[in-house]
């Protein structure tokens, strides 16, 4: 029997039992993770025997959440005593915002927008993306090869940027380009190191050109504000909940790639496999909705866009029966917490028939925690995951699409970070369905 893990907190008084696994100062394990975060982490927990253990990342004792119903726990419960683990480094890139509020504040912050993202505002901005679809089928070239996953993103951005500043794409082209270009070069920013510098012969810092990116956007926010050309922007201010600089920085928020490429994530996988759903489609394009939305939550259980976050304790605390100390590092893993075979049975094997009614063992839409969960959840996520579904749809309605690969019938190979996507997006030849 080995013996018992010292507690974290090191006070020689505690008779808790410590997470297996271990922190040590040169042990630091993020080339590991980074390389294959779930690798990485699924071989920890067969090392350990546990879906929950310490490691060092980013030169920080980190414990690491593999395990679903822990996750669950953590993100709903312990929010009080954490704070965003991003916002040292990059809350000047994403200003004031929900994302980095503490736990009382985001609450406040949610209680006052949630209305906005309800199932009601969702269905009046839903003509907006048909219109956006429509056109961008009339425009397109069929003649080349289609990188969904570029395809998917754009569409996506295009639809925020209407929704959200009144930027119509068809009456205000210009600008529209001027917008996805600098949410480009701002996206650039979090894949850099943060620091703001300029070199001789060498330019600015992909950093620092991520920051003039958003001075850029932010102006245009306060310009379509000044102009009333928002009526979200308009509506969120009318809460008087925000003072104008984290009201235009949240629209920020809601204008960047970040929910682009996350909707391009799941829609470019969706195309990826498109072998498996093809048999489901009737001569007429059509897939029954509920078999679609459940190929779609399975891709969202084992492909999910954001694989997770990083929350450091600001307090000494517990996360379920561990203690953890202030300052320590939790990784909560979505992707391997959707993989936990005590919920998901044959977690490792993609089965959209497992989200069916009536399937065993029963899941519920709320397993799949892509979008988070608690008090800093994606509080888009009804918009977002019907722009998916909407975008699918019609997609799958409108064309048929043809593999070059010989290898029709296969997974494809992933990037997981910062954004998860497929390392070489498969060349697609379209054509439009016949009526």
């Amino acid at each position: 029997m080995s013996p018992k893990k010292k507690c974290l907190c090191g006070r020689s008084s505690c008779d808790s039992e410590g997470p297996p696994g271990g922190a040590g100062y040169f042990g630091d394990k993020s080339l590991k993770f980074y390389e294959s975060p779930i690798n990485f982490i699924e071989s920890q927990v067969q090392t350990l025997n546990s879906r929950v253990f310490l490691t060092r990342l980013a030169l920080k004792p980190t414990l690491v959440l593999a395990e679903h119903e822990l996750v669950v726990h953590f993100l709903e419960n312990c929010m009080a005593d954490f704070y965003n683990g991003l916002k040292d480094n990059y809350a000047q890139l994403f200003g004031d915002s929900i994302m980095f509020a503490d736990e009382a504040e985001a609450i406040r912050l949610r209680d006052a927008m949630l209305p906005m993202f309800d199932k009601k505002s969702v269905e009046i901005y839903k003509q907006n993306l048909q219109n956006i679809l429509i056109d961008w089928t009339n425009t397109l070239d069929l003649d080349r090869e289609l990188n969904f996953y570029e395809e998917f993103k754009r569409l996506a951005i295009t639809y925020n940027l209407e929704v959200f500043l009144g930027i119509n794409h068809k009456d205000d082209i210009q600008l529209l380009e001027e917008v996805i270009s600098s949410s480009s070069e701002h996206w650039h920013g979090v894949i850099s190191i943060p620091f703001n510098f300029s070199l001789p012969f060498f330019g600015n810092s992909t950093y620092s050109i991520a920051m003039e990116a958003k001075e850029k956007i932010l102006r245009i926010i306060k310009q379509r504000l000044d102009g009333q050309k928002s009526r979200f922007g308009e509506e969120l201010r009318a809460k008087e909940v925000f003072e104008i600089d984290k009201l235009c920085d949240h629209l920020l928020l809601f204008s960047c790639a970040l929910i682009p490429k996350g909707v391009g994530s799941i829609l470019s996988i969706l195309f990826e496999l498109h072998w498996l759903w093809r048999p489901l489609v009737d001569s007429e394009g059509c897939i029954p909705d509920e078999e679609l939305e459940c190929i779609l939550l399975e891709i969202a259980r084992m492909y999910p866009p954001f694989i997770g976050g990083i929350r450091i304790a600001s307090a000494e605390t517990k996360v379920g029966r561990f203690h953890v100390p202030a300052g320590t590092a939790v990784h909560y893993s979505l992707l391997c917490a959707m993989r936990d075979p005590e919920l998901f049975l044959d977690p490792n094997t993609f089965n959209y028939k497992r989200w069916k009614d009536g399937a065993k063992p029963s899941l519920r839409k709320e397993d799949m925690i892509g979008f988070g969960t608690g008090p800093h959840s994606c509080i888009g996520r009804h918009y977002s995951w019907d722009c998916i579904l909407e975008i699918a749809k019609f997609a799958i309605r409108t064309f048929l699409v043809t593999s070059p690969s010989s290898e029709d019938h296969r997974f494809p190979e992933v990037k997981y970070l910062p954004c998860l996507r497929p390392v070489n997006p498969t060349p697609f030849k379209v054509e439009l369905r016949r009526r």
